[in-house]
């Protein structure tokens, strides 16, 4: 009796995502409801209680986590309003290269957060940055246009430990490349290099 699920948002390979009601605070939420492989139940919670820790702009908090059966785990994080950076694309063309730097910027902090505590996001791509707008003093957001203040969120970080995929911060770090490359413009040939050493960063070693 802790969440009221008022609409399915979406279904995945991840479980079933539910727009919600926090009962006692009367607060709106997300709740993911996971499907887990026993074996990985305490990977996943040790996971996401260290994620629950990290204070970062650029990630979306986990703000609770119940177990509900051997293979069923809810998870609830933030209600945000927006969209995702590849809905933004689809609607509005590729993102500027001024555009692109601030995603960049925001993503790969979040990313070198949970890096620094052993951590992996898994699934970086343009369906889980969400674009979200908030307020400040001055308008100055590279996102916005210059009309509105934006940021990018990333979201559903370590879900990939529910079901024994593997991931590492290589991956993560090949997968925030090919995103910026797919999802900018004008991007010059000195940063396309750079994209390209990101994703495959055993030839950058060389």
């Amino acid at each position: 009796n802790t969440y009221t699920l008022e609409r399915l948002v979406h279904e995945g390979r991840h479980g079933a995502l539910f727009e919600a009601k926090q009962i006692r605070l009367g607060y709106r939420c997300l709740v993911r409801l996971i499907s887990v492989d026993p074996a990985q139940r305490k990977p996943l919670l040790a996971a996401l209680s260290l994620q629950a820790q990290l204070l970062h702009p650029g990630l979306c908090p986990v703000v609770d986590t119940m177990q509900l059966s051997d293979d069923l785990l809810l998870m609830a994080t933030p209600f945000l309003v927006g969209q995702d950076l590849s809905q933004r694309v689809a609607g509005q063309g590729k993102l500027s290269l001024s555009e692109g730097m601030a995603v960049l910027r925001t993503t790969a902090g979040a990313l070198h957060a949970l890096h620094q505590k052993g951590l992996c996001h898994g699934s970086v791509s343009g369906q889980n940055l969400l674009i979200v707008g908030f307020d400040d003093v001055a308008v100055d957001g590279a996102l916005g246009g210059g009309q509105a203040n934006q940021r990018v969120v990333l979201l559903d970080s370590g879900l990939y430990l529910a079901q024994k995929e593997k991931a590492s911060a290589a991956d993560d770090q090949a997968a925030l490349g090919k995103l910026i490359e797919d999802h900018v413009s004008d991007l010059s040939p000195a940063l396309r290099t750079v994209l390209a050493s990101a994703q495959n960063p055993s030839v950058s070693k060389r």
